[in-house]
Formats: structure tokens, sequence, C-alpha cells
């Protein structure tokens, strides 16, 4: 059975951790922290191992953080520089040796687009097709993290251990709302928080679960629809559809899972899938990239992860096996396969178990 789900390493040129991802101009880019990276559609065969390689843009070998493509090309951030890839593919460095992080657009064309860096914010224009970059560093000089618009226009900004700051971009200066640490009733001993852009409204992601904020009495509540067991989310993005794809954990345990919340138009809520993600449970996800064609990407630290919404599933709770041999040190033991629950001795931590499975993933 065809797998839902496809899997690149550095077999396939994918290096280093993968931080954000995005199509542009009907090309496949990631921002990982050994550069940036684009899918090459030729196929190729290296010891029987069949898939598509990734090449990197020889220009780009930063430490890169997030990518968004624009009309007038596409934009990287890095712990270093800014740069531009222009349609004609030409590379600028709009500012350098400087750490940037999120972008976001403040309308649909792209011409002005804030930047969050290690100092505060900064403003992108695009004058006939010419950037221009302002750094601000009033009134907030810390390092932003994430960036997210609310549905009254306001925008909100996460932080490492700063909190969660609002703000009014109006003209070309930022007015300030608010700045919440641990109080309105975010949680106390929180480290990052991060922002997210939702049709409901920002989500405000923290190491304790997901707030929403009230605007009439300037509180924050716990997201009843996504919070379970006061997971912390991360990441979390919104698809076309307002489905939910994130991934999430608890404090203090290894263990993570992804899911995707549908939003269910109807009745205002969300039905949140988890089974077919089992396969890849545990796995760190840095970023996620809902793509075209029922196709959706997850960067991990190390990797990335293709899932195509469009092919079968299986539920790998429920996986049955044919066992051929099962071998305990000299010993083969026979009839394992009619039900019947067997008992191995063992003495030397030695078994070995040979068997067949209808799928692989």
């Amino acid at each position: 059975i065809s797998s839902a789900f496809s899997y690149f390493s550095p077999v396939n040129n994918v290096k280093g951790g993968v931080s954000s991802i995005v199509r542009h101009q009907n090309k496949f880019y990631i921002a990982t922290t050994q550069g940036l990276f684009y899918l090459d559609n030729t196929y190729f065969l290296k010891q029987a191992i069949h898939g598509n390689m990734f090449k990197a843009v020889p220009e780009i070998r930063d430490d890169c953080n997030k990518l968004l493509s624009t009309p007038f090309g596409l934009l990287v951030s890095s712990d270093n520089n800014l740069f531009l890839i222009n349609n004609q593919l030409k590379i600028t460095k709009l500012y350098e040796r400087h750490t940037f992080e999120a972008f976001l657009p403040l309308d649909s064309t792209y011409q002005k687009i804030l930047i969050t860096h290690r100092n505060g914010l900064g403003l992108i224009t695009f004058t006939n097709s010419i950037p221009t970059l302002k750094l601000y560093t009033k009134p907030i000089n810390e390092h932003l993290r994430t960036i997210a618009y609310d549905t009254d226009s306001s925008i909100w900004m996460g932080s490492d251990y700063q909190g969660v700051f609002h703000i009014r971009f109006v003209g070309d200066s930022i007015q300030l709302l608010g700045h919440y640490k641990a109080s309105h009733g975010l949680p106390q001993n929180h480290g990052w928080i991060d922002v997210y852009t939702s049709s409901r409204g920002v989500i405000i992601s923290t190491q304790k679960g997901p707030y929403l904020f009230n605007k009439k009495t300037h509180f924050f509540y716990l997201d009843s629809l996504l919070s379970f067991n006061n997971n912390w989310i991360y990441p979390l993005k919104e698809d076309r559809y307002k489905n939910l794809w994130f991934s999430s954990g608890r404090e203090g345990i290894y263990e993570k899972e992804t899911g995707v919340a549908f939003y269910q138009p109807n009745v205002k809520k969300y039905t949140i899938v988890k089974n077919p993600f089992k396969i890849i449970k545990d796995f760190t996800i840095e970023s996620i990239y809902p793509d075209i064609n029922a196709v959706t990407w997850f960067g991990m630290f190390d990797g990335l992860i293709r899932f195509d919404a469009k092919k079968q599933t299986q539920d790998t709770t429920k996986l049955l096996l044919f066992f051929s041999h099962i071998i305990a040190g000299k010993d083969t033991l026979v009839d394992v396969n009619d039900n019947k629950q067997i008992t191995i001795e063992y003495q030397n931590h030695n078994i070995l178990f040979e068997f067949i499975a209808p799928y692989y993933d």
C-alpha cells in the first residue's frame, strides 16, 4: 500500500533543521540551519533509493529562520542577514550582520511588510519593486520570535522570557497597546511565547497551553477548543480552509503529537484528528506548510516529511504481522501465527524476529 508519508533526509540533501517552508513561483524552498535549499524535480536513483534531490542556493549558507513569498521575490531572514531573491533570481542583501526572524505583510499587496529582529521591529517597503528597510528599536527593544495579525488589525509579537507585545501600526509609527508577561491571566513561569494568526483571532501559545485575549476585559483565557491537558502547541499553521495543523507536547515530557484540527463552520468548533499521524509521533516538528493538492509538509530538526492526504493512511496501532521466523539463540520457534500467546525463554538477550507486513511507513 502506498504510504501517505514521504521522508526527505541528508540522502536527499536536506541539511540542518528545517525552520521554514514555502512555495514561490512554483519552486519549493526550505530554510534550514545550514542555508536555503530548493527541490529539484529531477528524479534520481542512488543505491536503490528513489527520490527527489534538494539543491542548495550557494549564496545563502546562513542559519536561516523564515521565508516569505511576495510578488517582488522571496524574502529570507537569517541569524546574520536579510536577503531578497527577486523574480529574476538575483540575490540582494537588504541588511548585514543582524539577526532577523518572522515576517508579517500589512496588506495583500505586500508593499509593506513588518519583520521582527533581535532589537524589535523593522519595516520593509517596496516602491516600484525596489525594497527599503527601516529598523525600529522603540517602543520595543527585545528579540521578537513571532508576529501575527489580529482580527481588529492590531498586531501581536511573542518573545523569549519577555512575554507578549501588543501594538498597532499606524502610518510608519508603532503604538504600543500592551506588554504582558505573567499577568492578566497568562501563566506564571513561562519561557517562550509564540503568536499565530487564525480566523478566530491570534492564538497565543505558551509552555502551559494556548490562550486567547479578551479585548473587552484585557484578560487572557485558555483556548478551550485547542487546549488538551495543558499541552504546549508549537508550531501551528492555519490553512486556507481554516483548519489548524500543529505539533504539541507537555512541558518536561519528551512525548509529542502531531495533528490537524478540522474547522466545523456550522458549530464553530474543531474536530481534532491525530490518529493518521501516529507514525510520526515523537518527531520534533519545527515548521508546517499546507501546500497545494492536499499536501502538507512538516519540517524537522533533521529532515522533512511530506504528507499526502489523498493517499490512504493506516492505523499503526492495529498493524497485523505474519511472522516467518522467531529465533531465540539457536532455537527457531514455529507455529507463531495461530493467535495463541507464546512465551519466549531466552538468556542471552538475542532474539531475531522476521515478519511480513501489509505496508511499511
